[in-house]
């Protein structure tokens, strides 16, 4: 299952990675840079998206508009983490 990590914060990250990379059959990819997750999302198919919700150039919620509008993430599960 491929997973998709997007937070700026690499300690954060890290204890993401962690926590999901023990699920049998997850393939977990991490970008600290929502434009470049974007920019992946549209040569991989993620089964699975966990994005921060503060992050300086773009937040959470509008990776996720703009995750939406690419083709085959319509109805992806999505799941917004924060340290706040």
């Amino acid at each position: 299952m491929p997973l998709l990590i997007v937070d700026d914060s690499e300690s954060s990250l890290l204890a993401l990675e962690t926590a999901v990379r023990g699920f049998a059959g997850c393939v977990v990819e991490s970008f600290t840079n929502p434009l470049e997750a974007l920019s992946r999302c549209q040569a991989v198919d993620f089964d699975v998206v966990l994005v921060d919700y503060m992050m300086p150039e773009m937040n959470g919620i509008e990776m996720i508009r703009r995750l939406r509008r690419q083709p085959g993430y319509e109805d992806v599960p999505v799941v917004m983490v924060t340290s706040q």
